[in-house]
């Protein structure tokens, strides 16, 4: 489980969460998981586009103002 991770606004738009993304990415295809989930709060736009990008698809939303993602991973 991997919680909280973010990029400080002074170093985005350096490549530094493509970075951190494509090593939980290889991570998780390494230990042949079968999907990736993830929550993020409503309001993260920024968050969302990244997550679409790198292939996630928006699969729900709660009460408390937060949407859940999902990507299947081929391994």
């Amino acid at each position: 489980e991997l919680r909280r991770m973010y990029v400080s606004l002074e170093f985005r738009g350096k490549g530094l969460a493509q970075s951190l993304f494509n090593c939980a990415l290889n991570f998780a295809q390494s230990m042949n998981y079968k999907k990736i989930t993830l929550e993020t709060e409503k309001v993260m736009a920024q968050a969302h586009r990244f997550y679409l990008k790198n292939g996630f698809s928006q699969v729900g939303a709660n009460d408390y103002g937060n949407l859940t993602f999902e990507r299947l991973l081929n391994n």
